[in-house]
């Protein structure tokens, strides 16, 4: 299976895809002036702290001020002694561990308040985990989290899990005693995927990088608030550090000056992979000429067709994804239950799939079609799930329901890809409908009913030619009423677009 990553420059912007065997796995899109900020540390100072919310909101230097929850209000060191575990608790993994961090953030909830922490105008070091999306803030918090190639160095929380994706009980084993053998008293590891089979020597120079980076943010954190101490890396690097794996054969770039950086990175980083990077050298856009583009035509599509004629629809509300499965063409061939089961079955390994490349995060409901046998619903759910394995990102689901409903969430940092790549419509203002051409007519009429024209003026109405031509063909004598109500002359202009959901009424010198 040929599995490549790709990365396009096209001056300020860079888009990154990873394909596997032809199908797109994974797209990211940065651009110069909309950066992401995921990662990044600042030195900030509280503006607010608000006791009734429980969260304080921070200047860390953007248009708008960062939000801090209480949750991540307790610094690393503190948190570490407040809540540290039983000597009966395991931590072994990186699952026990995130369940670990739900119980504290419960706990925190009932032991410790938001004004009991910060006051307005304390300086505060801080670290970005969500972007700025939908007029809402970016998403801080004080516990630091600094990825490297094979650990996320956690500074002060002294514990050490591993991926839940490395799934081999000796060599998790093996994993986590050469961590605890390499760090001091009080740091805090997670072993990645990609740690898998790595030596002693290649964790020592990724611990002893972090301990760099985190001595560089902590040297510099006396800066003149605001002020930013760290930046994650582009998303280029980003996605050599993240996704490069063994079954990954290339790495081709079609800038020569990111070439260049991307040859210098992984040579210092992830030498076994230098030999993997190229230059591209063809002709037209990389990533076109790869068949990304047709792939991100379908993630924003509102319908995604699967291949035994069903489909799928999705929908975006401010509170959450639908997604709603459809036999659409396809009729079976031996029952109902059987035909449901099949396109179930289907949208079951689609949705997983569209979830990555669309980067859908937040609630998610997806709507099965109904089906009589249990057995069956555990089995779509049951594939559902193995389809969701290889996410990088953090989901859970609850079983399918008698309404045939899953629910889900789905770890989200940044706007999904359609809200990074769409903006709503002009006439609609993004609702995807407008007002029918009788529905306006009739406002139109209503408005020049109240019309209170002078003597020698006449009642001009403009409105789209569709509902002008709706006007003379359903209500032909309309006009002539409304002059004759009115005790002047009156006359209905078309003008504008072909289709649009605006009316005026004005009144004019007389004809």
């Amino acid at each position: 299976m040929d599995s490549a990553l790709l990365i396009s420059r096209t001056f300020g912007e860079v888009r990154v895809a990873l394909l596997r065997d032809g199908v797109l796995e994974a797209f990211r899109l940065e651009r110069g002036s909309e950066r992401g900020i995921v990662g990044n540390v600042y030195v900030g100072r509280v503006l607010r702290v608000l006791p009734g919310m429980q969260a304080a909101f921070v200047d860390i230097g953007l248009d708008r001020a960062a939000f801090l929850y209480v949750g991540d209000a307790l610094p690393s060191s503190e948190r570490a002694a407040l809540f540290a575990p039983a000597d009966d608790e395991d931590l072994t993994s990186a699952d026990a561990l995130d369940e670990a961090r739900e119980s504290a953030r419960d706990k925190l909830r009932r032991l410790v308040r938001i004004e009991d922490l910060l006051t307005a105008g304390d300086r505060v070091t801080v670290q970005v985990t969500k972007d700025a999306m939908r007029g809402k803030g970016a998403r801080i918090t004080r516990q630091l989290s600094l990825p490297g190639r094979f650990l996320v160095y956690l500074p002060d929380s002294g514990h050490v899990g591993v991926s839940r994706r490395i799934t081999d009980d000796a060599e998790r084993d093996r994993l986590r005693a050469l961590v605890e053998g390499l760090v001091e008293p009080g740091e805090g590891f997670i072993v990645r995927t990609a740690c898998e089979g790595r030596t002693d020597e290649e964790l020592a120079e990724d611990i002893a990088y972090l301990r760099q980076v985190h001595g560089a943010i902590t040297d510099s954190s006396d800066a003149e608030v605001p002020a930013r101490l760290h930046e994650d890396l582009d998303v280029g690097l980003r996605a050599a550090r993240d996704l490069l794996s063994d079954d990954i054969t290339r790495v081709v770039l079609d800038d020569p000056e990111d070439h260049a950086t991307m040859t210098r990175f992984v040579q210092r980083f992830l030498p076994r992979f230098a030999d993997r990077v190229e230059l591209w050298d063809g002709e037209g856009e990389l990533l076109t000429h790869a068949g990304v583009d047709r792939h991100i035509d379908r993630a924003l599509s509102r319908k995604v067709h699967l291949a035994s004629g069903g489909h799928l629809v999705f929908d975006h509300t401010e509170a959450l994804t639908a997604i709603d499965v459809n036999t659409g063409r396809f009729v079976g061939k031996t029952s109902l239950e059987n035909t449901i089961v099949q396109v179930n079955l289907e949208a079951a390994r689609a949705i997983p799939e569209q979830l990555r490349v669309r980067d859908i995060g937040g609630l998610i409901v997806v709507d099965f079609i109904d089906m009589v046998d249990l057995a069956n619903r555990k089995k779509v759910f049951e594939e559902l799930m193995k389809a969701l394995e290889g996410d990088r990102a953090r989901v859970s689901a609850l079983p399918i329901s008698d309404f045939g409903l899953v629910q889900m969430t789905r770890h989200r940092v940044r706007d999904d890809l359609s809200r990074q790549l769409l903006v709503g419509c002009p006439t609609c203002a993004g609702d995807g409908r407008i007002r029918g051409p009788e529905t306006i007519a009739y406002d139109l009429l209503r408005g020049l009913r109240g019309a209170r024209p002078k003597p020698g003026q006449q009642v001009v109405g403009r409105c789209s030619p569709s509902v002008a031509g709706w006007l003379d063909a359903n209500e032909p004598d309309a006009i002539e009423a409304l002059a004759a109500r009115l005790g002047a002359p009156v006359r209905v202009v078309a003008e504008g677009p072909r289709v649009h959901a605006k009316w005026s009424v004005s009144t004019g010198g007389g004809a």
